[in-house]
């Protein structure tokens, strides 16, 4: 017996107009939870409940995808899912979460994109004393063209 519903959790907010109950008839019950078949691209297909997938969506493009770690092999799965879909995993009891592009993709950039050798070459600049101002004399230099 839990008794009391409102020490199990914590004191009910009472509804204005309304006599407030002696006990109240909420109780706990379990959460239903659904069975979702997915197919893993190490074991198959593989047999999760709403707990172990996550739906993610970009605010940004509105695309949507789930995730899910494989039960049998441990390897993380993420698959690119339609709206349809999305909107049956989130019915079913799947979790959403949403998020959006970075801003530095919609960012300006100039000169081609950074070789190995380039990233190498820092690296040994970082070896040197005085590194730090000899890259901001590069980029004060680059600002004034």
């Amino acid at each position: 017996m839990l008794g009391d519903v409102s020490t199990f959790f914590g004191k009910i907010p009472s509804i204005p107009g309304r006599p407030e109950p002696k006990h109240s008839a909420r109780v706990p019950r379990e959460a239903v939870v659904a069975t979702i078949r997915a197919s893993c691209p190490t074991c198959g297909d593989v047999e999760l409940t709403s707990r172990d997938v996550t739906v993610l969506v970009c605010s940004t493009n509105n695309e949507g995808a789930y995730a899910f770690q494989c039960p049998q092999c441990r390897v993380a799965v993420s698959k690119a899912a339609e709206a349809k879909i999305v909107d049956l995993l989130v019915s079913s009891g799947v979790r959403m979460s949403v998020w959006q592009m970075p801003a530095e993709l919609d960012e300006h950039h100039e000169g081609g994109p950074i070789s190995y050798d380039d990233l190498l070459e820092f690296h040994f600049e970082l070896q040197h004393e005085g590194w730090f101002d000899k890259v901001l004399s590069m980029v004060s230099r680059s600002d004034q063209r």
